[in-house]
C-alpha cells in the first residue's frame, strides 16, 4: 500500500483544504504586515522643473512665465536654495 501524500492522507481531502486555507491566510497576514508597516508613510513623487516641463510638453521657461503670471493652480514647492519641485 502505498503512503498517504499529505500528513492528511488522499481520503481526508476537507481536512486538506482546511489546511491550505490556514497556511495561505498566515501568509497573507505576514506579507500584509511586511509591507503596509503602520510606521511606514507614503509620499507623493515630486518632480524637477525639467521633467515637470516634458511631461506637459512645455519649456521651462514656460513654467516660470506661468508660475509669475499666476497661471498655475498650485504652486511649486521649493527648498531652501530655491529649486522647484512639481
Amino acid at each position: 500500500m502505498k503512503e498517504p501524500l499529505t500528513q492528511f492522507g488522499i481520503n481526508n481531502a476537507s481536512s486538506l483544504m482546511k489546511a491550505f486555507h490556514q497556511v495561505g491566510n498566515t501568509a497573507l497576514n505576514d506579507l500584509l504586515k511586511l509591507y503596509s508597516a503602520p510606521e511606514d508613510r507614503k509620499t507623493l513623487r515630486t518632480w524637477g522643473i525639467k521633467e515637470a516641463s516634458a511631461m506637459i510638453g512645455r519649456t521651462e521657461q514656460s513654467l516660470r512665465t506661468l508660475e509669475k503670471e499666476g497661471g498655475v493652480f498650485y504652486p511649486p514647492l521649493k527648498d531652501n536654495r530655491g529649486k522647484r519641485y512639481y
